[in-house]
């Protein structure tokens, strides 16, 4: 069995098989079965998300980056503020929850999107809360007609979380020319995200 663990929670066990030939005998493989004890997957309890109080624990743990905790809680406290009025009654619109990270390589960013995308699912917002990370050369086709399925199903991938762009700013390079389909990205995420 393998585990993967995010933030000290496990989200994947993947059982499997291991064989190996058996120097004593003549040369049959012999199979590794998973201890008697364990259950099966089928049979295991699925994964409580982590609480908003363990997310926002995780990301008030995070070294420097107060701007951005602040930033964070104040959309927090601002979205459960709207959720409860809305749970009351009220009909108040959502603001966009749209956002740009800026920053070099190692600040946080990534981890900084995955936080949010726990944040929102606790909140209601979010599906799923996962991040489905791309960049340039996972939206831009190589000629014409490519580019649009290509950013498509990016984004139909992060439906749920969060569509992460590492490096956005490369999809409108100066200079550009028809041949570079970078623009033609930014139209199709400018339509989604006000959809």
């Amino acid at each position: 069995m393998i585990e993967v663990s995010f933030f000290e929670h496990i989200i994947a066990r993947k059982y499997f098989s291991v064989s190996f030939q058996n120097e004593e005998d003549d040369g049959t493989d012999t199979l590794l079965q998973p201890d008697s004890g364990t259950t099966s997957p089928a049979k295991q309890e699925a994964k409580k998300p982590m609480t908003e109080e363990e997310v926002m624990k995780v990301f008030d743990e995070m070294i420097g980056l107060e701007t951005v905790k602040e930033s964070v809680r104040d959309m927090y406290d601002y979205l459960k503020f709207v959720k409860h009025r809305n749970e009351k009654g009220f009909d108040d619109k959502l603001p966009q929850i749209h956002a740009v990270f800026t920053g070099n390589p190692g600040t946080g960013k990534t981890k900084t999107a995955q936080i949010l995308g726990k944040i929102y699912q606790g909140l209601g917002l979010l599906t799923k809360g996962h991040v489905h990370e791309v960049d340039r050369t996972d939206l831009v086709g190589e000629y014409i007609g490519h580019t649009a399925p290509k950013t498509k199903e990016a984004i139909k991938k992060a439906r749920g979380g969060i569509l992460f762009i590492d490096e956005a700013y490369s999809l409108a390079r100066k200079g550009d020319t028809e041949k570079d389909y970078g623009k033609e990205v930014i139209e199709i995420l400018l339509k989604e995200l006000s959809d």
